[in-house]
């Protein structure tokens, strides 16, 4: 945080020379994204477009913070407006790319990483971002190859790892879903979706006590997460263990009120467990 509040004090020494001078609002604008305080960092990039409205640049890095803030709306406006001032703009072009990705716009996003994979084929984000569009369009082979160029350019690409983990278990391929999530584990133990996610492919493979133990190490990273308690409660449904099912699935309730699938779940085990004459 030093250097930023270091920059801050420097900008604003130079601001009180030159009020009006968008370069140095905008770079207090980009001490304040690094420090976090995006509210903050949006009204400076906000004066600078208003001082220079032809800076691509400034609208670029107000698009860069809304996402920050998951305003993916706003991103893709200021994205859109950089793109209609400098249409070759690729960092635009890729936080475009991403903020439509995040708004389900699927077709738009596609579109924009297939111009990125001209402008930038050595990156391993356009693959990743354009695997991601593909699995949403219902592409998941063209997508598994482009999580596996996105990986092979960059081999610890967490995101990568953990999506085409999960592609290749939608597509019933649970021993390759295990070896990615085991690498991501490996780079990163601490991540409490490599954890629910192998417990996912356990669970396909009927290996559920094993699976239990990965959602158990899942909830422990992250106890306010739904999914994983959700994960253990059928995990224990399939092994007749109803109460225990029962429990999980009210916590997954209580952590996630909608849920898409924990109150189906619990109904199921109330019946089952009615049916043995355990509740």
């Amino acid at each position: 945080m030093g250097r930023y509040d270091q920059a801050i004090g420097d900008y604003e020494r130079s601001l009180h020379l030159d009020p009006d001078n968008p370069d140095a609002i905008a770079g207090k604008g980009l001490a304040y994204d690094g420090q976090e305080r995006y509210e903050m960092a949006i009204q400076e990039f906000t004066r600078a477009i208003k001082l220079d409205p032809s800076s691509a640049q400034f609208l670029y890095h107000r698009g860069m913070t809304h996402g920050n803030l998951e305003a993916w709306e706003k991103a893709s406006d200021d994205f859109d407006a950089a793109l209609a001032i400098e249409p070759d703009h690729g960092p635009a072009l890729m936080g475009r790319g991403f903020a439509v990705l995040n708004q389900c716009r699927y077709e738009e996003a596609l579109s924009d990483f297939n111009r990125l994979a001209k402008i930038f084929p050595l990156n391993s984000d356009v693959y990743f971002g354009r695997a991601c569009a593909g699995v949403n369009l219902g592409d998941p082979r063209q997508a598994l190859k482009d999580f596996t160029r996105s990986i092979n350019l960059d081999p610890e690409h967490s995101y990568s790892l953990l999506n085409r983990g999960a592609t290749y278990l939608n597509e019933d391929e649970p021993e390759k879903a295990i070896r990615d999530f085991d690498r991501l584990i490996g780079l990163e133990p601490d991540n409490p979706d490599a954890h629910l996610y192998r417990g996912r492919a356990l669970a396909c493979l009927e290996q559920y006590e094993a699976a239990i133990d990965y959602f158990n190490l899942a909830i422990q990273l992250d106890p306010e997460e739904a999914e994983g308690y959700y994960a253990k409660g059928m995990a224990h449904m399939e092994l007749g263990d109803y109460p225990t099912a029962i429990e999980d699935l009210e916590q997954a309730i209580r952590l996630d009120l909608h849920h898409p699938y924990a109150e189906c779940g619990l109904e199921t085990a109330s019946q089952l467990a009615k049916g043995k004459g355990v509740v």
